[in-house]
């Protein structure tokens, strides 16, 4: 099989699946992790007023539901339940979009690289976005076994 049909396969999709989460997971724990432990060099919310101490308590509660979220979406498309991986993966989206949020508010007074890591967060997010797109617009066929393999 060449390279084009391998990514319209379900094993592509699978393996670009896979990595676009690896890649979003690993930019929201950094960003998130340091968005937690330097708080204060972040704008607070003015629809949120909800302080610095606030914001740590629904950091990484977020960061861990919202990831258990894409987990679920992954194994959900593994196992053939299209729609609900859909659902999740949409919701998973979140996690790294929203990181864009500080910009409401001003910006954030920290390094090149946690800013970068703001941005990155926010390619991840819509890469996730954009595959759940493409899946709902053009779907694969989905076969249990083919999906696993």
């Amino acid at each position: 099989m060449d390279s084009r049909n391998r990514w319209r396969s379900d094993g592509g999709r699978v393996m670009l699946l896979a990595t676009i989460l690896t890649a979003s997971i690993l930019t929201t724990a950094i960003h998130y992790t340091h968005n937690y432990i330097e708080v204060r060099h972040y704008p607070q919310s003015s629809f949120l007023p909800i302080g610095y101490d606030g914001t740590r308590l629904l950091l990484a509660p977020a960061w861990v539901a919202l990831t258990t979220t894409g987990a679920l979406g992954f194994w959900l498309y593994l196992r053939g339940t299209i729609w609900a991986a859909w659902a999740c993966l949409a919701m998973y989206s979140f996690t790294g979009i929203s990181s864009l949020i500080h910009f409401i508010d001003g910006s954030p007074h920290i390094s090149s690289f946690w800013y970068a890591t703001i941005f990155t967060d926010a390619l991840a997010g819509f890469a996730v976005l954009g595959f759940v797109y493409v899946g709902v617009t053009r779907p694969a066929r989905h076969s249990r076994d083919s999906l696993v393999r």
